[in-house]
């Protein structure tokens, strides 16, 4: 059981980017879980319990490894928290017998289940399965109309589906009936997948939009002569990226903390970016560290093109034990186990949406939405946007404490599904990566993945209109219906065992 439980751990983690493979081998998510199936096979609750925690703690532990020089007690208690996804799913496992496609359907159900309250657990992280698919741009489509739960559904309806036909090879009917359940959803699923890229057609002018990959170490002491070096650093870098570009760029954006201090505050450093503003005739988007009276934020500041403050965004979603602790009694009593300290940031206000604006040189006013670091995995912040009239969404990040490339690469796919499921493009500005573009249908047009952790600009003309997103008006109704139809198959079953 313990082996065959480990090899699923194993295949997961392979599944998703990792010290082998940048980009992941997203095809070994479509077989991961069937010697976990295995495992649980005819197992009792406590047996299946042990092994669901046993196979999440696993996976998780080399899943976000990454996060060990950051924080050791963080990345403890966040695979902890993570393990939780195997230990309900391992408790609602409970196939039909006799009943190959109605089990197909349930599994993968529970399995969204246990996704969708981990992701309450997390605070509305939505880090999912599904993303190990973010680059196979036809299958994302989906999540355009039922959101990342309806890939993951998918990639348990295909192991669960195998898994069956491996268990009784001789049993032809049963295999039948499990593999055409799969295979009828596959086909729907990439079949709305290549019509929605075959008809997807921007026609709208251009915003150009100039991108910053800094490379800056901001480990250390922050003396004030360390941080005017920094964005004396920048400033020559934005002037590279202004001149290489074909057009004045409307927006320039600099990444997550690129001013690490309160530049608004000092006379000097607010001189110099209103100075770069006038004198590039663009608006600026930059990261800082903003304090006001309710304390220290993690903030993206819009300065118009007179260099004047036009708007200011506090992050809303702060991570759990890096950036503050959560008042509830779990995460108190994991910090206190693990001893952890984290910064006393303080999160923004509802009534700062994060909704900001340009005006264009031709007379058009564009509307975006502005998301720092961790936020591009909280699903309902992009849909806010949306409904708010965002016609793209800009992704702030410093990433510098990643020690492994694989890291960046899955943290940038969690924007990759938000692109796709609310059909705009995101802008991802971050200090070491991975900085670039995601179009409205979650693809990235060139290989900009190979930049990371250089120092690097990037000049884009982002059409900036906006498609029609059903998700956005259904939300996680998926995940609902997986919880109804889960908890209905649990009655169903019960009563008749008793009968």
């Amino acid at each position: 059981m313990i082996l065959s439980i480990l090899i699923s751990a194993v295949l997961y983690y392979l599944s998703f980017p990792n010290v082998i493979s940048l980009y992941g081998f997203s095809w070994l998510a479509w077989v991961f879980a069937i010697p976990f199936f295995f495992a649980l096979q005819d197992k009792d609750l406590l047996s299946r319990l042990r092994g669901g925690f046993i196979f999440g703690l696993a996976a998780n532990l080399v899943a976000v490894n990454w996060m060990i020089p950051y924080s050791l007690p963080g990345y403890l208690l966040l695979s902890l928290v993570l393990a939780s996804q195997g230990v309900i799913f391992a408790a609602l496992y409970h196939p039909l017998k006799n009943r190959p496609a109605l089990s197909v359907l349930y599994v993968a159900g529970a399995w969204v289940v246990s996704e969708y309250f981990r992701k309450l657990l997390m605070l509305g992280e939505s880090w999912n399965l599904a993303h190990t698919q973010t680059f196979d741009v036809p299958l994302l489509q989906i999540t355009g109309v039922l959101g990342s739960s309806a890939v993951s559904f998918l990639l348990i309806v295909v192991n669960y589906a195998l898994y069956i036909v491996l268990r009784r090879p001789q049993d032809l009917k049963m295999n039948v009936r499990a593999m055409l359940a799969a295979v009828v959803l596959l086909a729907v699923v990439y079949g709305y997948g290549f019509m929605k890229l075959v008809t997807n057609v921007v026609t709208m002018k251009p915003v150009n939009i100039c991108v910053l990959q800094t490379d800056q170490d901001y480990h250390g002491d922050l003396t004030d002569d360390r941080v005017s070096k920094i964005v004396d650093a920048n400033i020559v870098l934005t002037g590279e990226a202004v001149a290489a570009a074909r057009e004045k760029p409307d927006l320039i954006v600099w990444p997550e903390t690129a001013i690490p201090t309160d530049f608004l505050q000092d006379p000097e450093l607010r001189m110099k970016m209103a100075a770069l503003a006038q004198e590039t005739g663009s608006y600026f988007l930059v990261g800082a560290a903003i304090r006001d009276e309710a304390g220290q934020h993690n903030s993206a500041v819009l300065l118009d093109r007179g260099g004047e403050v036009q708007q200011i965004y506090h992050k809303r979603h702060l991570i759990p034990l890096t950036e503050f602790v959560p008042g509830t009694w779990f995460w108190k009593m994991f910090a206190n186990i693990f001893q952890v300290e984290a910064p006393a940031l303080v999160e923004g206000k509802e009534n700062n949406a994060g909704i900001m604006e340009l005006r264009l040189r031709d007379g058009r006013t564009v509307r975006f939405g502005v998301a720092i670091c961790s936020e591009d995995n909280i699903d309902t912040v992009f849909r806010e946007y949306y409904r708010k009239g965002a016609q793209f969404v800009v992704v702030l990040l410093n990433n510098g404490w990643f020690t492994q490339k694989a890291g960046f690469v899955m943290h940038a796919q969690h924007s990759m599904v938000r692109a796709a499921e609310n059909r705009f493009p995101v802008i991802r500005s971050a200090n070491h990566g991975w900085s670039g573009l995601i179009d409205e249908v979650g693809g990235t047009k060139e290989d900009t993945m190979q930049s990371l952790g250089e120092k690097r600009f990037f000049n884009y003309e982002l059409a900036s209109g906006r498609k029609k997103s059903p998700y956005n008006n259904l939300g996680d109704t998926f995940c609902f219906l997986c919880v109804g139809f889960v908890i209905l198959i649990q009655l169903i079953t019960t009563i008749k065992v008793k009968k």
